[in-house]
């Protein structure tokens, strides 16, 4: 016996291990070497994964995106820019810059892609004082547009991302910045150009940039390439580390990802490894999916003052799809139902009666309409019978009895038809006395 039982420990010891947990996955995110980052469906918003996402991070560069996004939303393409010594002498000699002179002239799309593209820094000071006459007003804009699109730990101390201690984001929030500019068409082109001519006004300098985002291009390092990359923006100090918002899409689906502090090994820059990575693994294991089909029934309510006391079951207006594990299962969905306070006959078929909030994983997806599966009458019967059962309820929350509150029921409705019966004789009169008017004229 002793030696069965001994035989049985070593074979757990021995195979235990190897045997897969209960429950656990078959497949795996991909390990990231970044020290924050965050993948979300570009349509829904919906997270797919993160790491240390609501972390406080110095962004570098990519601040760059609510500088553009800002600029597209308050200025002109074509408008000129005149570059002043400020914009100029705000940046490090030997940080990212286009080589823009004092004096010159461009205009505010060329300075975009000047921003955008090699990443210049007095690009982005030139641009501030041109919608805002200050680089501080300019700052003071970004930040109250972070807090429009609900970035609850971002403040920004400059345009163009130079450190400062008290300029700092999140992975999160990032991405939400990100998904609104992809909103601008404009924004969209800039940032998948990689390479552009800025005119050099006479003043001899290279005029030829290339993307520092090496996702979209090939011209400097081809391994980091990745076909369906799009955009956006890299960053980089030695206090960020290297930075990069990029987004991808595949067969129409457009994802975001952020990576942030990703470390430099085996001359392997990882903001861009782990960002392909995390595209490669999406795109696999996440498919298109309906979580909601058009006139899917999502609840029912009582409708008041109806005939035959109806119920109305509560439609979807509109199928919904997202970007969601290939596993999914309905199940998954939570639907919460937000209707008008009262509901009552008649209503309409397919008539509006509020609105749903679904969610997969604790996380919104939309919000559709609920209406009405049929038409619903009124019952004048219902009515009067809805109105004693609520007014007895009433009475009976001061604890007045039943038996006594019938008689006082009984006399106000006397006094009701007497009231109603007065009104009638008097317009009988009236009626009478205007005709005898007119008959002796």
């Amino acid at each position: 016996m002793k030696k069965l039982v001994s035989s049985l420990i070593v074979f757990i010891l021995l195979f235990g291990c190897v045997l897969p947990v209960f429950g656990e996955e078959e497949s795996k995110w991909p390990e990231i070497k970044s020290e924050s980052a965050i993948v979300i469906d570009n349509n829904t918003g919906m997270t797919l994964y993160s790491k240390e996402a609501d972390k406080k991070m110095y962004p570098a560069s990519t601040t760059k995106i609510m500088t553009a996004l800002l600029v597209l939303e308050n200025g002109n393409l074509n408008d000129a820019v005149t570059i002043s010594e400020t914009a100029v002498n705000s940046i490090d000699k030997d940080s990212s810059n286009a080589g823009l002179k004092a004096g010159e002239t461009q205009t505010v799309q060329d300075l975009l892609y000047a921003l955008m593209i090699p990443s210049a820094n007095e690009a982005a000071f030139a641009l501030g004082e041109y919608i805002d006459g200050s680089v501080e007003e300019f700052v003071a804009r970004m930040n109250k547009r972070a807090e429009e699109l609900g970035c609850k730990n971002t403040h920004f101390a400059n345009p163009s991302g130079l450190h400062d201690d008290e300029h700092y984001t999140t992975a999160y929030d990032l991405s939400l910045i990100a998904r609104e500019a992809m909103k601008n068409e404009t924004f969209q082109k800039i940032v998948s150009t990689s390479s552009f001519t800025l005119p050099d006004n006479g003043y001899k300098r290279q005029s030829k940039f290339y993307t520092t985002n090496f996702l979209i291009s090939q011209f400097i390092d081809t391994r980091y390439y990745y076909k369906n990359a799009i955009g956006i923006k890299t960053g980089s100090t030695s206090q960020a580390g290297n930075c990069l918002v990029s987004a991808a899409q595949s067969k129409g689906n457009t994802l975001i990802a952020v990576t942030l502090n990703a470390p430099k090994e085996n001359n392997l820059v990882y903001s861009f490894v782990d960002s392909k990575n995390l595209y490669t693994y999406a795109f696999e294991h996440y498919k298109v999916k309906a979580y909601v089909e058009n006139g899917q029934i999502l609840g029912e309510t009582t409708v008041k003052n109806a005939k035959d006391y109806a119920v109305s079951l509560l439609l979807a207006d509109q199928k919904q799809e997202a970007f969601l594990p290939a596993d999914f299962e309905e199940k998954d969905i939570e639907i919460k139902l937000n209707l008008q306070e009262k509901i009552k006959a008649p209503i309409q078929k397919d008539q509006v009666l509020g609105t749903a909030d679904i969610f997969y994983q604790g996380q919104k997806l939309s919000t559709v309409n609920v209406i009405a599966d049929k038409e619903i009458q009124y019952s004048f019967l219902v009515s009067v019978l809805s109105f004693f059962k609520t007014a007895i309820d009433k009475i009976n929350i001061f604890h007045i009895p039943v038996p006594l509150f019938i008689p006082i029921l009984f006399v106000i409705i006397v006094i009701i038809c007497l009231i109603i019966a007065g009104i009638r004789r008097r317009r009988k009169r009236r009626y009478r006395y205007f005709s005898n008017r007119r008959r002796y004229r």
